[in-house]
């Protein structure tokens, strides 16, 4: 029998390897089987190794560079993580906070609409001198002036939110 020929178990130990993984060497064709089923150990270390990677070889170690470059890659991913999980959390409000502000600025789009009624002797004056026309500019100049005093209210509202949140 030759000492260079033998089963999957032969060339198992062979290596020092399990006999599981020669099978699945040879169901990937990375070790040819003859037809009698019996392993040629020069033919398939030969053919093991040249479609093997390089970097999983015995005996060799990645370059210092690759190592460093990819410690680098790792911290980078991990302060992204970290600068992502920041702005998630503080873009979360407390509830009791953003209630509070939905409170005040119904309180100034009400007081808003009760400001409407009067502006009627202002209406009426505007019906009198010149006609429907000159009540719709009225009306549309107190809707621009309510819509500007609402929008710097809800601004100056958030501002306040985020700052004592932020405190």
């Amino acid at each position: 029998m030759d000492p260079g020929i033998g089963t999957k178990a032969d060339y198992a130990r062979h290596l020092g390897k399990s006999r599981s993984y020669i099978t699945k060497l040879v169901k990937l064709g990375r070790i040819p089987v003859r037809k009698d089923g019996k392993i040629d150990f020069a033919q398939a270390d030969q053919d093991r190794l040249a479609g093997a990677d390089p970097s999983q070889a015995e005996g060799v170690t990645q370059d210092a560079t690759y190592t460093k470059a990819r410690a680098a890659r790792e911290a980078y991913n991990a302060r992204l993580a970290q600068l992502a999980y920041e702005r998630a959390v503080k873009s979360v409000l407390p509830k009791a906070s953003v209630e509070h502000a939905l409170v005040e600025c119904s309180r100034v789009i009400a007081r808003h609409m009760e400001s409407l009624v009067t502006e009627a002797d202002a209406l009426d004056a505007a019906s009198r001198k010149n006609g429907v026309q000159a009540v719709r500019a009225h009306l549309k100049r107190c809707i621009r002036e309510a819509r500007q005093s609402i929008a710097d209210s809800l601004t100056e509202t958030a501002g306040e939110l985020m700052k004592n949140d932020n405190e």
